[in-house]
């Protein structure tokens, strides 16, 4: 007996030595359910239950020794929408020159300067002589080689001139007219450069305006009876007006001792103002209604008008792009782009000012204008994409607040 309570107690003994020994080994075995050792910069997917679903949770750990930079996407904003215009930009590569009026340092004296984007370098191409004044007001000539001008004389009297933009060279297109009766400003020539476009003002009563159209090689000029809103990028003489038939409004499209079109408009008020497409296949036409302005684009082959956009009785229409497709507008303060092939709107403002000036379409995707003495350039395409070309300011701080640029690629 006592054997059987010494080997019962040996067997307790060995058992309890099996058990400790077995213990031991369990707690120093690694456990099956191990953490991952996971570099830097790995993603790690973790099983996340979710009602219904099997969506797994990514997290991504960053090196420690790393900046991050979020590069966000390039992004197109919506439709109507305005686009703030940036503080900061860079300068894109365009080639183009740049002509208006401006002041000089002698003798407080102004003239017509030329701004060369590509040299940054401006030329002062004519300058005003003693006791007369060039109007801020020039054009373009067609070819892209002479600016055209109005001068005033101190004895009263105007007439048109033009300047070559390479040799600087000047001409006297038309003779002097009476400052007393009327005074004229250039607007442009005919596309064959045969005639000039000229809007009389009388000085005795400023609400009255006439055109005429001077012949270059005659000296000839005649008095279109009918006020004209612009005249035609592709057909000399040919111009559109406005008129009345049965007490309703018309717009007419008429070559002077020629044919003449009309087309009733959708409103009843006057237009004041078009621009033709490139092709004068198109036109723009403003109508003024009590304090805003609506504009719509008449198909000359249809004769079906299309709304374009409506603004405040300040809203202006600059002209079209060349390849048709935009029409811009301004007010002052916004600039809209009318996309005339895919009906939409694309706006650029900044609220903080109110000083927008149009300047015109350098190409179909450029346009340049001015705003608080600095000039830009936009892509419609892209609203975001307004840069600042230079500051006007700083190169001519004594600009004519009335100064019409104009701008050209060579």
């Amino acid at each position: 007996m006592t054997k059987n309570v010494i080997r019962y107690c040996s067997d307790v003994v060995i058992v309890i030595f099996l058990l400790q020994l077995i213990a031991c080994q369990t707690i120093d075995e690694p456990s099956v359910k191990t953490t991952l050792q996971v570099a830097p910069g790995t993603i790690v997917e973790t099983p996340s239950v979710v009602q219904s679903t099997a969506l797994a949770e990514k997290t991504i750990t960053p090196d420690p020794a790393t900046t991050l930079t979020v590069i966000p996407l390039p992004s197109i904003p919506p439709t109507s929408t305005p686009s703030p215009i940036p503080t900061a930009t860079p300068k894109p590569d365009l080639v183009f020159q740049l002509a208006f009026t401006a002041q000089t340092e002698e003798e407080n004296a102004h003239g017509i300067w030329v701004y060369s984007n590509e040299t940054q370098k401006s030329t002062l191409l004519v300058m005003a002589s003693p006791n007369t004044h060039i109007d801020p007001i020039i054009q373009l000539r067609p070819d892209k080689a002479a600016i055209g001008y109005t001068v005033s004389e101190a004895d009263g009297t105007w007439a048109v001139w033009e300047v070559e933009i390479a040799s600087g060279e000047i001409k006297q297109l038309t003779p002097f007219f009476s400052l007393s009766e009327y005074y004229g400003f250039l607007e442009g020539w005919s596309p064959d450069q045969q005639w000039l476009y000229i809007r009389l003002r009388d000085t005795t009563a400023l609400q009255e305006e006439h055109q005429i159209t001077f012949n270059l090689d005659t000296q000839e000029s005649i008095e279109v009876d009918d006020f004209v809103l612009a005249w035609s990028p592709v057909v000399p003489n040919r111009y559109i007006s406005t008129g009345e038939d049965n007490e309703r409004r018309i717009l007419k499209v008429a070559d002077i001792g020629g044919n003449v079109l009309t087309f009733q408009t959708p409103k009843q008020t006057r237009p004041l103002f078009a621009r033709w497409s490139s092709d004068e296949q198109k036109v723009v036409v403003g109508f003024l209604e009590l304090d805003e302005t609506s504009f719509f684009i008449l198909d000359l082959k249809t004769g079906q008008w299309q709304p374009a956009v409506t603004g405040s009785r300040s809203m202006w229409v600059t002209g079209w792009s060349s390849d048709g497709k935009w029409v811009a507008f301004d007010d002052g303060a916004n600039l809209v782009f009318f996309d005339n092939w895919e009906p939409t709107t694309a706006t650029i403002s900044e609220p903080d000012f109110d000083q927008i000036t149009s300047v015109n379409w350098l190409d179909s995707t450029t346009f340049l204008f001015k705003m608080t003495g600095n000039l830009y350039a936009v892509n419609p395409e892209l609203s975001e994409s307004v840069v600042e070309l230079f500051q006007l300011n700083e190169l001519y701080p004594n600009l004519d607040p009335f100064t019409h640029f104009i701008a050209w690629a060579p």
